[in-house]
């Protein structure tokens, strides 16, 4: 958490304030004391889908006109917030780049969507159907567009961000765009689902899991995904027979589109 802190107190704008929302951690502000912009604490419980779902409908709530997501784990980089800033007129939805850190920040790889993506790639629900850039820590949000909508809940998908996010985009087609002008730090770690891994069967397996529970789950609350599901059944099995042909840096949940 001190390296977020630092992260934000260092920032080239700085006129934001911050809503924690604290699952456990304990003596919570006195980590946070040190910030020198507004913030407010709200503690929340419940498995991870259900806390992000929650503290979505708190966001509701609020005067901001536009939400910057930041997950606790991650830190942004300098200028992420005055980026957004820049941007948020002309937009809804603003992703921005990753660089990929180890457990200490430690950088490992450096913009790693820009390798794939150009800045100022406008995209919508169709492009996150069959792979994903959408994470609760690179993502920014004009709050009305959580306002127009009743995000439905799940306890099955394993990837919550990318089940709520398709809902907003699919039921709001609002304009969204990525840019590489700053990145979220997102740290590598062993329990980071959507981490970037080595490509073997496990991984493979692992992501065919997760794709047919995001289905599934948009499938129950209201979303016709058994095309997806259908594609997905027969590329799964050819997919894991050409692990050695598969292109690498590929985007959340690609995998099983590379052959």
């Amino acid at each position: 958490l001190g390296e977020l802190v630092l992260a934000l107190n260092s920032q080239t704008f700085l006129k934001f304030n911050m809503l924690i929302f604290n699952d456990g951690v304990i003596d919570c502000d006195k980590h946070f004391s040190p910030l020198i912009v507004p913030f407010q604490i709200i503690d929340v419980k419940g498995s991870p889908n259900e806390i992000r779902h929650s503290s979505l409908e708190e966001i509701k709530k609020l005067e901001s006109d536009f939400i910057i997501f930041q997950d606790s784990d991650d830190f942004p980089d300098l200028n992420r917030v005055e980026e957004i800033y820049n941007k948020c007129e002309h937009f809804d939805i603003i992703v921005n780049d990753l660089n990929i850190v180890n457990e200490s920040g430690k950088l490992i790889e450096k913009s790693i969507w820009s390798k794939r993506i150009d800045h100022d790639f406008i995209f919508d629900c169709d492009f996150i159907k069959v792979k994903n850039i959408i994470g609760l820590g690179n993502t920014s949000i004009r709050r009305s567009i959580l306002q127009d909508t009743e995000i439905k809940f799940s306890k099955k998908p394993l990837a919550y961000d990318w089940f709520l996010f398709y809902q907003l985009m699919a039921e709001n087609n609002p304009k969204a765009v990525f840019i590489s002008s700053t990145c979220t730090n997102y740290r590598q770690h062993d329990e980071n689902i959507a981490g970037i891994k080595k490509i073997d069967s496990t991984r493979l397996k692992y992501v065919i899991e997760v794709k047919t529970k995001h289905y599934k789950s948009l499938n129950e609350v209201g979303y016709d995904m058994n095309k997806e599901l259908e594609d997905l059944n027969k590329k799964g099995s050819s997919v894991l027979n050409k692990i050695d042909k598969l292109n690498f840096n590929p985007l959340w949940w690609e995998e099983t589109e590379l052959t």
